[in-house]
């Protein structure tokens, strides 16, 4: 298990265009990797995404390109880049993000939304 000393915050720019606060996220995380994200390929619909820390600590993951230009311009100037990823959907995309920081199975509210392709979203 992972405690978390600080509050991670996690903005995508869903939420920044929709004008949500960020989410913040503390606890106990189990380490999961889940095997179908080794299944998982690059196709031509895929988005690039962004992961970056900022010098408080906190993250913000978002599209890379346009699309995360709202939630990058919130960041600290000297936040660095740390790692990226390619995904289909927003629901891809969180998937691999929690896998890459070993916080468990991703689960969402809005399956539906979330798992519609950015190819469905017209974002290519």
């Amino acid at each position: 298990m992972i405690k978390l000393e600080n509050p991670l915050r996690v903005v995508d720019s869903r939420q920044v265009e929709s004008g949500q606060k960020p989410t913040f996220v503390n606890g106990a995380f189990e380490r999961f990797v889940p095997d179908t994200i080794t299944a998982l390929t690059n196709r031509a619909s895929n988005m690039n995404h962004e992961l970056w820390q900022e010098p408080d600590g906190c993250q913000t993951f978002c599209l890379a390109g346009a699309q995360g230009d709202g939630a990058r311009a919130l960041m600290h100037s000297e936040a660095k880049l740390v790692w990226e990823v390619e995904a289909e959907s927003h629901f891809e995309a969180m998937t691999k993000y929690y896998a890459h920081m070993q916080w468990g199975e991703y689960l969402t509210d809005f399956p539906e939304q979330d798992k519609t392709s950015y190819r469905e979203l017209g974002w290519e």
